[in-house]
């Protein structure tokens, strides 16, 4: 063959649905996949008379004599891959989308050109999952002579080809759910800045360069016209060899910001693309050389050029923002990104290293900031995580988040650290919701504020809003892990269960081994009584991750409610072994061992958690219980009565447990009229999660046994969490003796 021939070919392109995803959550996988996925397609080219052009990863380009020959070996792929998947778990499947046309092709030195190619490479992209698209040309050559049928997509305008092209996506009966693509135009506006890759002579200096991609991040997002991903979701990118088309339609973007970093002494060259995703243009590019100790101006300068470029309008306060320094030494600044590139790694030892690291920095430059911020960013995630007791970690966070807005007030990191603390450790919910809403007028790109709120607003019984904001920061951070839990999470508060197990489990495609998504996963299947499919997620949960509390917490839980009270009893002191400063799992075994009949080991589980955060509700709602069962009922009717207060400032998700508390002691002090009125107040909350049984067991304590079963019996249909507790809950031996109560445990499965 010439140098150069022109021919008319049949071309297909494809490549497999989310091959990057793939490659995020699990390489070694993604590599076997890629492996299986060439082995098979490439004995079905072999059986059509298919020429392999090119491989790119996950790709292929493949040249047929006909458009036939073409259809056909199309049409055997997707049902080989069909009956392949069958069966297959969801993450193991292999999903392909296929593209063909006929024309004109050049052929140069072994390969081929022209638009013959770009016209199958285009259409491509409309095939969803196990489809296929062809052009007009094809359909008109095969139509009648395969055993498919099609359906017209119109003329379509394709990149980079003069004419629109008439598209046909093939109808397909081989069992897959197929969907078709309609290529979405992200704003211009919404921007990725990926990983900057390190090209200095020193790798030790990647933390600089990773720091550097934050801080271009952190600029960015101070333009309001700017809609900034978040260095979560763009790290994932790092190392990695996705094209921007598919880094646009993973993140849902309308630019890529791109780059290298050079460092070497004291000298700095950092040179950036910024890339439009649809037409893969360079929309900007600049190379900039500089002395390390200019980098703040390096990074204004680009702040204002990506700004200009894009066609936003800077405001005078955004230009100030951004032109800020927020250290006059570099040796802190340098301290401070090494700091951050420890912090993101979330282990309890690299936290640690971080707060080390930031407080170098604040030795060179006490009146550093951000600094201060980032020291109370480590002691919140240090505290959340129970690596350390919470009241010592929001403490120490909140002194440092004071710290640094007295050195500097535009910063939104330690706003949102406060409203945190002001939460979690005050019950100041006002003061809470006031720093978050500052804290989001400051930076509206924050994601972290967002995803905090969020959780704010969900405990506040605010669902809606909450689901707001854990969409934005959604929006804002696409493939955090924790962020995608945080709204199935939100989409459980708010009784869309179904939708809420498909984003946890679109949350573990993610992060197969993120433990606390599957602890969310399986409280949810609880709500909705797949009691075995629960129990199969915690246990994998705490597989994952032997030393996390929680998980161990909510395993044993679940073992009780599945009448196994002595596995979940030991389960849960394990994880009380493991995080002797988490209230939760302190607060969880004081109630499990009180309605166990343990009195003396409830009382001191009781007392411990109130040790480690006095503040914490549910913790007085659990001595408030203890001090009921002991007989004292003014100290318990203290205890429950500092929760209800908390739950009448914000705390509203706490509403239903302590009226339940203060009807079990009005109750057993005889007060039939405190817990009369206490039933009109549950009324009035006709969502509340459990709240028949809760009144059903509320009317079984005013003596009341027919509405009792009547409330029992709405539970049973609407299939209650609390129910399955039914046989450890404090109710009269008349109710137990009642023929109709053992008829309730056998419908919920734990008769004797």
């Amino acid at each position: 063959m010439s140098d150069q021939q022109r021919q008319l070919r049949a071309i297909m392109f494809t490549d497999i649905v989310g091959y990057s995803a793939i490659v995020h959550r699990d390489e070694a996988l993604a590599l076997s996949l890629l492996d299986e996925h060439r082995a098979l397609l490439r004995d079905v080219f072999g059986r059509h008379r298919g020429r392999e052009v090119n491989t790119m990863g996950d790709a292929f380009l493949i040249e047929f004599a006909s458009a036939l020959d073409a259809m056909q070996c199309a049409l055997e792929i997707q049902k080989a891959l069909s009956e392949r998947n069958r069966g297959v778990d969801e993450d193991r499947k292999i999903r392909v989308r296929i593209g063909v046309h006929v024309g004109e092709v050049v052929y140069r030195n072994g390969d081929v050109y022209g638009d013959g190619v770009n016209i199958a490479s285009r259409i491509e992209r409309l095939a969803g999952r196990g489809g296929i698209c062809v052009s007009r040309q094809v359909f008109d050559q095969v139509r009648g002579r395969v055993e498919a049928s099609f359906a017209s997509m119109g003329p379509r305008e394709l990149r980079n080809i003069e004419e629109p092209v008439e598209v046909y996506r093939v109808l397909l009966g081989v069992g897959e759910e197929v969907g078709y693509e309609e290529p979405t135009e992200w704003e211009i506006t919404r921007i990725a800045v990926l990983p900057l890759v390190n090209v200095s002579p020193d790798p030790a200096d990647e933390y600089f360069t990773d720091g550097m991609t934050g801080e271009l991040i952190y600029t960015l997002s101070k333009v309001r016209g700017l809609k900034v991903i978040a260095q979560t979701s763009t790290m994932k990118y790092k190392g990695t060899r996705a094209s921007v088309a598919e880094i646009g339609r993973e993140l849902k973007v309308g630019t890529v910001l791109e780059g290298t970093v050079r460092k070497a002494g004291d000298r700095l060259r950092i040179t950036l693309q910024l890339i439009d995703v649809r037409t893969e243009g360079h929309l900007w590019s600049e190379a900039y050389e500089r002395e390390v100790r200019d980098v703040f101006s390096v990074q204004s300068e680009i702040a204002r050029s990506v700004a200009e470029a894009l066609q936003v309008r800077l405001l005078a306060s955004e230009r100030r923002r951004i032109r800020r320094e927020p250290t006059a030494d570099v040796q802190a600044y340098m301290r401070y990104l090494e700091g951050r590139y420890f912090w993101n790694m979330r282990t309890e030892w690299a936290v640690n290293k971080a707060i080390e690291l930031f407080q170098e920095a604040i030795k060179i430059d006490p009146d550093y900031g951000l600094a201060y911020a980032g020291i109370a960013d480590a002691y919140i995630v240090l505290a959340d995580s129970g690596y350390i007791p919470l009241e010592e970690g929001f403490t120490k966070g909140k002194e440092a988040a004071i710290k640094a807005l007295e050195l500097d007030d535009t910063l939104a990191e330690p706003l949102t650290a406060l409203a945190v603390v002001a939460a979690m450790l005050e019950g100041d919910f006002d003061t809470a919701v006031r720093d978050m809403e500052q804290a989001l007028e400051l930076n509206p790109n924050y994601a972290t504020a967002h995803h905090w709120y969020a959780d704010l607003l969900m405990r506040m019984g605010r669902i809606e809003e909450a689901l707001e904001h854990s969409r934005r920061a959604l929006e804002l951070d696409p493939l955090s892990p924790a962020i995608n839990a945080e709204h199935g999470e939100g989409l459980a508060k708010a009784g869309r269960y179904n939708d809420a197990v498909e984003q946890l489990r679109h949350t573990l495609q993610l992060s197969p081994g993120f433990s606390n998504a599957r602890v969310l996963l399986a409280e949810v299947l609880q709500q909705t009584w797949h009691w075995e499919e629960a129990e199969r997620e915690l246990k994998r949960a705490v597989e994952l991750d032997p030393t996390f509390a929680r998980a161990r917490t909510q395993y044993g839980m679940h073992l009780v409610i599945t009448d196994r009270p002595e596995e979940g009893l030991a389960e849960m002191r394990r994880a009380v072994e493991l995080a002797p400063g988490s209230p939760h799992t302190t607060h969880s075994l004081a109630l499990v061992l009180l309605f166990l009949g343990d009195l003396r080991g409830a009382r001191e589980m009781a007392e411990r958690t109130l040790s480690v955060n006095p503040g914490y509700p549910q913790g007085r709602i659990a001595m408030g219980l203890v001090h009921a069962a002991e007989g004292d009922y003014d100290a318990a009717l203290a205890e429950l009565r500092v929760a209800d207060d908390q739950a009448e400032r914000g705390y509203r998700m706490l509403d239903l447990d302590t009226t339940l508390g203060q009807a079990f002691v009005y109750a057993w002090m005889g007060d039939r009229d405190e817990v009369q009125r206490l039933i009109e107040h549950v009324l009035e909350m006709p969502d509340a999660p459990s709240r028949a049984t809760v009144l059903a067991v509320m009317h079984f304590l005013l003596g009341d046994k027919d509405q009792g079963f009547v409330w029992l019996e709405r539970a049973c249909e609407r299939r209650e969490l609390m129910l399955r507790l039914l046989k450890l809950l404090p109710t009269p031996q008349a109710v137990r003796d009642d023929p109709r109560y053992h008829s309730v445990l056998v419908r919920i499965g734990l008769a004797d």
